[in-house]
């Protein structure tokens, strides 16, 4: 059952210095049109104060549907992955819990979920719909996430709005074994697999820069060989002339 149009995934994880400024983000974003979004906050075993902020939040904001799953400690993907199974909105996007949502443009934002594509991408230089049926279309969506195409688009979660039962049909998800990189590996499988996307200029996300810093040890060189191994299996399912450059 969808209850509402589109559910904002939050993970949390000892995040009182920015949680509260992410919600109110979001309730400025949706201005008047609460009853479309769902706010699926997943903390992840937090030890400060969190969860107490956002159980004041929850009262303070009646009119946004606040809603909290407390998971123990298991990481980012985990979270995020919780979120899919409980969302009951048509469409999800996922938040990190130190960033923001952009002012939207309610109106347009709800014309491009209207074309009932799987995924719909921010911020992007051009307004288009891209038929992905067509392996060369397919391959050259790829490549721009990947930053080799005319067109660059983050690979991040950033910007995305996914449909959920496409998600779910297609078993899509965040690798909980990958610590970097996670979710590269999910907007490429979506894209892989969708059959229509929707880009635009539109903002949607505001990104804060993050201090966390990834030492170069035993771990990440596993994380890094897991991920190419990974990727190789999205991309092998691409017919190889789609993928060769043409003069």
């Amino acid at each position: 059952m969808e209850d509402y149009l589109i559910t904002i995934v939050i993970p949390m994880y000892n995040v009182e210095d920015s949680i509260e400024r992410l919600i109110i983000s979001i309730s400025k974003a949706f201005k008047n049109q609460e009853s479309l979004v769902e706010v699926l906050a997943i903390d992840d075993g937090s030890t400060d104060k969190t969860v107490k902020i956002f159980e004041k939040l929850q009262k303070k904001n009646q009119a946004l549907a606040l809603k909290l799953i407390r998971n123990s400690h298991g990481g980012v993907s985990k979270a995020r992955n919780t979120g899919i199974k409980y969302s009951t909105g048509k469409y999800v996007t996922f938040v990190d819990s130190d960033d923001e949502l952009a002012l939207v443009d309610v109106v347009d934002l709800k014309e491009k979920l209207a074309q009932n594509a799987e995924v719909i991408i921010f911020d992007t230089d051009r307004n288009e719909t891209i038929d992905l049926n067509k392996d060369d279309n397919r391959a050259k969506a790829l490549a721009e996430i990947s930053m080799l195409g005319r067109h660059v688009i983050s690979a991040g979660i950033q910007n995305k709005i996914y449909l959920r039962s496409f998600l779910i049909e297609n078993k899509i998800s965040f690798n909980d074994r990958l610590r970097v990189g996670e979710d590269t590996l999910f907007v490429f499988d979506a894209v892989s697999l969708a059959n229509k996307v929707v880009e635009t200029k539109g903002k949607f996300y505001v990104v804060h820069d993050s201090s966390s810093v990834h030492l170069f040890n035993e771990y990440n060189v596993t994380n890094e060989l897991l991920f190419r191994k990974y990727m190789l299996e999205i991309l092998s399912r691409l017919k190889p002339n789609s993928i060769v450059r043409k003069n």
